[in-house]
């Protein structure tokens, strides 16, 4: 079923309101929606065997309690989208202290000090505070054998106070992306951190599957170049010589393989083809 805009809700109509974000514009505790936002669906454009996701938020006009996030199935004249391929997440925020010292003010999104919208959270529920806004995140995958076309569904925002929905617009590409991806992409991350997150001592048993955990996420949303430390090959010297323990490094090769990383493995300053 399609969605017209006169089905979405005024801005204070109710004890919150639902809108979507537009792309590369971030959602801040303090963002107020406008009328012509809140009267427009979330739209996104993707093709098969691809994921694509997209920003919309919750501005609370009265504190609201138990939040959750639904999603319905997405429907075509063709066929339908499972809603077990989306996922729906609260953005949390960092807080940052001051703004980089080299920027022209003139170029500076937002002054210092603010929290700004970044990690996915895994928290399923949240209460909001009055006049406050949360940050969500849509994620849907499409599989290879979707029908090309538009597809419909909403997503529903559920409270102790009440509840809103948000209209989703899919259109879906007549190509299907390959399995194995020639696009070579990483993102910074440091084990020790990954150690401390965990809870688990780095090197531990328990820290390597936390590390398989976190490699398996990385992997399944695209992720294939991963920085090896060299302190992974222990250099012992041994009757003047010396001998080289690859245990540490054996041990994080095999999770990488394991998750089909397939393109490379970045090694210090080096980067090595498999």
């Amino acid at each position: 079923m399609k969605h017209s805009a006169s089905a979405l809700p005024s801005i204070k109509a109710s004890p919150f309101v639902v809108w979507a974000g537009e792309p590369l514009t971030r959602i801040y505790e303090d963002t107020v929606p406008t009328e012509n936002a809140v009267s427009k669906p979330l739209e996104l454009s993707c093709a098969r065997n691809e994921f694509e996701g997209c920003i919309f938020a919750v501005r609370a006009n009265q504190s609201v309690h138990e939040v959750r996030l639904h999603a319905s199935d997405l429907s075509s004249e063709k066929g339908q989208i499972s809603k077990e391929n989306i996922r729906l997440s609260f953005v949390g925020s960092v807080p940052v202290p001051k703004n980089t010292g080299v920027t022209p003010p003139e170029e500076l999104e937002r002054k210092a000090p603010f929290k700004a919208p970044d990690p996915i959270l895994d928290t399923d529920r949240m209460d909001i505070k009055k006049d406050e806004t949360q940050p969500c995140y849509f994620l849907v995958y499409v599989p290879k054998n979707a029908e090309p076309g538009d597809y419909y569904g909403q997503i529903k925002v559920s409270s102790v106070e009440g509840e809103g929905f948000l209209p989703v617009v899919l259109h879906v590409y007549p190509i299907v992306l390959p399995e194995e991806k020639s696009l070579c992409v990483t993102n910074w991350f440091n084990l020790e951190r990954i150690a401390s997150a965990s809870k688990v001592k780095i090197w531990s048993e328990d820290f390597w599957k936390a590390l398989d955990v976190w490699i398996g996420f990385m992997t399944k949303y695209g992720q294939n170049v991963f920085w090896v430390p060299l302190d992974t090959i222990k250099i012992l010297q041994e009757n003047e010589g010396y001998r080289f323990d690859f245990t540490l490094f054996d041990k994080y090769v095999e999770i990488l393989m394991k998750h089909n990383a397939k393109a490379w493995l970045r090694l210090a300053k080096m980067v090595l083809k498999r």
